[in-house]
């Protein structure tokens, strides 16, 4: 990716910072943190799997800069010669034009990524949520009136909204 942006064509785009404020594409190694534990809350993010967030109201970009990098990486013989079939997968339809040359998954081809194999987008650490019913405190006592009580647990990465959540 540092050649790629060095060598790249877009002069205002040098570094990743530079990717995210321009071209909306945040990239994440998912290197191991100094400590040698990058999934504190033992939700499966995976050591080395890079992830590749993108913002706006498509991800063409992204798949540009994927394919870029795989190209490039093909002319310096860096691996194989040819590069890999690029295919792109999603739930529903595509809502915007799959650049060359990627191409669509068929449905049965490959499953949707785990939601935390991948770093998040900020930080180390997912903010996790849980919602559980609450059983009625006088049930035994057939009050049907008493309301349906719901609660509501956040989990992980939430210090930095420690303002939010209060003391």
């Amino acid at each position: 990716m540092k050649e790629l942006l060095e060598k790249g064509d877009d002069q205002e785009v040098k570094t990743l910072g530079d990717t995210e404020a321009k071209w909306l594409v945040r990239i994440i190694t998912g290197a191991p943190q100094s400590t040698g534990r990058s999934d504190p809350d033992k939700v499966g993010i995976s050591e080395w799997a890079p992830a590749l967030y993108c913002g706006g109201t498509s991800p063409a970009k992204g798949l540009e800069v994927i394919h870029k990098t795989l190209e490039m990486k093909a002319r310096g013989q860096r691996f194989a010669e040819t590069l890999p079939q690029l295919k792109v997968w999603t739930p529903g339809a595509f809502a915007f034009q799959l650049p060359d040359p990627w191409t669509a998954c068929k449905g049965t081809e490959v499953g949707p990524p785990a939601p935390f194999n991948v770093q998040p987008p900020r930080g180390k650490r997912h903010v996790s949520a849980q919602l559980e019913l609450q059983p009625k405190e006088n049930e035994q006592d057939g009050d049907k009136d008493e309301p349906v009580k719901y609660m509501l647990s956040f989990l992980g990465g939430i210090y930095p909204f420690r303002t939010t959540f209060g003391s």
